[in-house]
């Protein structure tokens, strides 16, 4: 199992910093045990300034920050609310 999901925000010079992590998930039963593994890596980063928002991929090229919206579970609610000011 493969996700993206939102990592922890940084503000940096009044850019707010929003990684977009993915995660993989995988198990099986081997010879009667349970084996694991599971790892996060870097996907994108999402830039905010005020009301205004960019998506960089992981070589720095500018990405739909709606393909990201749509593919990251709570990110659109996450870049409205902090565009309101909550």
């Amino acid at each position: 199992m493969s996700a993206l999901r939102i990592g922890t925000a940084v503000i940096v010079g009044g850019f707010e910093l929003i990684p977009i992590e993915r995660t993989h998930l995988l198990g099986d039963i081997i010879a009667g045990a349970v084996a694991l593994f599971a790892a996060k890596a870097p996907a994108a980063i999402v830039i905010r300034f005020g009301p205004n928002g960019w998506a960089l991929d992981l070589d720095g090229r500018e990405t739909p920050l709606e393909d990201l919206l749509r593919e990251v579970p709570g990110l659109r609610e996450r870049v409205a609310q902090d565009a309101q000011g909550s």
